[in-house]
């Protein structure tokens, strides 16, 4: 199998991607198995967040068969996957959608916590995003 040569600009697209998941306390995992063609990137985030995103080059991009099927099983299973991601303008239309899930994960914890954290991986975690403060 060869490997996938990238475009500069969907370089740039998944740089800006991981950047902006790592902000937010998380990881972007190369969705690499070997053998097989699969999910560009995995992002992880807080409160058992998990996006699965497949970038595609602005022209030209082409899904394969397995790609779709992937997609579809993840889709499936209700997994968040934003699939064919073209430009910063779509990656920044995901991360509000993740922004809104990571406030609700927030949320939650301080509902059932106040304001201990759960772990001290989730205190590091919360002195690193800036969360909108609760208006009283």
């Amino acid at each position: 199998m060869t490997a996938k040569v990238k475009t500069p600009l969907e370089e740039n697209v998944e740089g800006y991607l991981v950047r902006q998941i790592e902000a937010r306390g998380g990881m972007a995992l190369k969705g690499a198995v070997p053998g097989r063609r699969f999910i560009d990137r995995i992002c992880v985030l807080p409160y058992g967040i998990t996006a699965f995103v497949e970038l595609k080059r602005p022209k030209g991009g082409v899904r394969s068969a397995h790609q779709i099927e992937t997609i579809r099983r993840l889709k499936d299973e209700m997994h968040h996957v934003a699939v064919f991601l073209k430009t910063r303008e779509e990656v920044d239309m995901l991360l509000r959608e993740l922004d809104v899930k990571l406030m609700w994960g927030e949320q939650t914890r301080q509902m059932f916590y106040g304001d201990q954290p759960m772990t001290a991986t989730e205190a590091l975690i919360r002195d690193q995003i800036d969360y909108p403060q609760k208006s009283n």
